[in-house]
């Protein structure tokens, strides 16, 4: 008796692992372009939390915001729903979202830049003065 409700748990565990390997994956995750948009907006928050790009390029990190917002816009549109599967609009928000990470990047690459010459005018204002006192 057993053994005969054995094809009916491997057909109810079989129907249980399709239906969650259909779950995993949502729809908005193949939609053409969400890498692209999930990039940009990961590249414009760790752009965002580094204080030196707030005090070194604050006109870069702000066109990558801009240009977040915009790739956002084209991919929610006015409806609030993800639309980005329309052939049409997906290459627009790609390249909004690409535009978005690169401005990132040179936010960030700004701001290492601003730090790294602020620490060398330390370094040779310190060998200036020491030159100045050992020199005599």
């Amino acid at each position: 008796m057993k053994f005969r409700s054995l094809p009916l748990y491997g057909a109810c565990l079989a129907m249980l692992v399709v239906i969650a390997a259909g779950c995993s994956s949502t729809p908005e995750a193949e939609a053409p372009g969400y890498a692209e948009l999930m990039r940009a907006r990961e590249a414009v928050a760790r752009a965002e939390q580094n204080p030196d790009v707030g005090a070194y390029a604050p006109a870069d990190l702000l066109k990558a915001q801009e240009a977040l917002g915009r790739a956002e816009y084209v991919w929610y549109e006015e409806d609030g729903d993800p639309d980005a599967d329309d052939i049409d609009e997906a290459p627009h928000m790609r390249h909004h979202s690409y535009l978005a990470e690169r401005y990132a990047a040179i936010a960030e690459a700004k701001a290492r830049s601003a730090v790294a010459a602020q620490s060398w005018k330390r370094q040779l204002k310190r060998t200036m003065l020491w030159l100045v006192k050992y020199a005599r």
